[in-house]
């Protein structure tokens, strides 16, 4: 390398009684820092949406303009994750692995995976359900809803933040919770023994999912519900005959799937995280918000079902637990 071209390197350098110069002399010795950067936060950069988040994300780590212009050779933060974006754009343009086609898979199975509930409600709530207010069993689903999504949202913020056991935590714990909420709320708004206990089973049903979700276990929730969807088309096509079988393999797959989801959520590592209350405490703001949302959303579409159930019961019924 020229002395000319050491020049503004040394000026830099110079003009900053302060600077650390290290990130000069790497470049001068041929070692770009950038790269070493961009290894720590490929993770984020190959995932934001422009620069201004890995923006965030670096300042978050405690880049300053000063470290950016004396380490890296940039004017400012904003200039260095530009070039981090775009070198990880670069990167995450090469063709995809089989990870990402088996992770393509899996979502679009989500797809199936939530359609399989629509056909087993119909007898469930024949049996079980007939007389119910159809009030109460909207409740318990929007019920259900809201709180399996804040629930599997803590969980994955978690997660992100490395806290894995935390995670378990807080997903087994709303497991075990679903099924008593939903038996309270079905004796307060539902009442009968049937329909309370259709209200558990939804509840029970709703969290037992999000959790094996939650942890790809997506192919428990088909093994364990695939005969109950089998008796639940045939109650369809034969008629009430079928409707005690059909709630009978309903139960079980109810019953099966909240069994392996506490078995998903036992966590068996150490468990050396912080507490996780104070954490919780300090995001209450976010995790109301998130709650409104769920809560809207869920509103949303659930609320069309109770004027349809009395003109096309089969319809409103079959999209009710999607």
């Amino acid at each position: 390398m020229s002395s000319g071209a050491l020049m503004p390197w040394a000026r830099t350098a110079a003009g900053d009684a302060t600077a650390d110069v290290r990130g000069v002399i790497a470049r001068i010795g041929g070692i770009d820092p950038v790269d070493a950067l961009l290894d720590r936060s490929r993770r984020i950069a190959g995932r934001s949406v422009d620069p201004l988040q890995t923006a965030a994300w670096l300042e978050a780590e405690g880049m300053t303009d000063r470290a950016a212009r004396v380490e890296y050779g940039f004017a400012d933060v904003f200039d260095l994750a530009q070039e981090v974006h775009r070198r990880a754009g670069v990167a995450a343009a090469a063709p995809p692995g089989p990870g990402a086609s088996q992770a393509r898979r899996r979502d679009l199975g989500h797809g199936v995976l939530y359609l399989l509930p629509a056909a087993i409600f119909p007898a469930v709530f024949a049996v079980l359900g007939a007389g119910a207010p159809i009030g109460g069993v909207l409740l318990v689903a929007w019920a259900s809803w809201v709180g399996s999504g804040v629930a599997a949202w803590l969980g994955y913020h978690l997660l992100g933040s490395d806290r894995p056991v935390s995670a378990a935590r807080v997903l087994r714990w709303s497991t075990v919770a679903a099924p008593m909420l939903g038996g309270i709320l079905g004796v307060l708004v539902m009442g009968g023994a049937g329909a309370v206990g259709l209200a558990i089973a939804q509840a029970a049903y709703q969290m037992s999912v999000t959790a094996l979700v939650f942890y790809r276990r997506e192919r428990w929730i088909v093994a364990a519900t695939a005969p109950a969807v089998l008796a639940g088309i045939a109650y369809l096509i034969a008629g009430p005959r079928l409707g005690p079988l059909a709630a009978g393999l309903a139960g079980l797959a109810v019953a099966v799937t909240f069994a392996a989801a506490l078995t998903a959520t036992r966590w068996r590592g150490p468990a050396m995280e912080p507490p996780l209350w104070p954490t919780v405490r300090r995001h209450a703001g976010q995790l109301g918000a998130m709650a409104a949302v769920t809560a809207l959303t869920a509103a949303y579409f659930l609320l069309p079902q109770a004027h349809l159930l009395p003109a096309n019961a089969a319809v409103a019924l079959g999209v009710l637990p999607i």
